[in-house]
């Protein structure tokens, strides 16, 4: 891994790290566990469009970090 790689995953890292605590919590649901926005809503005990909002923050502050 080049330099510039572990730099840009360091800052990939720290931006999920500073998310809310719950905007991390859906991300990590959706990304790692693979659950839909459906399965997330109903186990989280909010609307789907709340997931949706909330992954899209999170992209966001990956994409700003890259």
């Amino acid at each position: 891994m080049s330099e510039d790689e572990r730099q840009r995953d360091e800052r990939i890292k720290a931006a999920l790290e500073a998310l809310p605590d719950r905007t991390y919590r859906i991300f990590f649901l959706n990304m790692v566990e693979k659950m839909s926005h459906v399965e997330i809503a109903k186990q989280e005990w909010m609307f789907v469009w709340q997931v949706r909002r909330h992954m899209r923050r999170a992209i966001r502050a990956i994409a700003k970090a890259r």
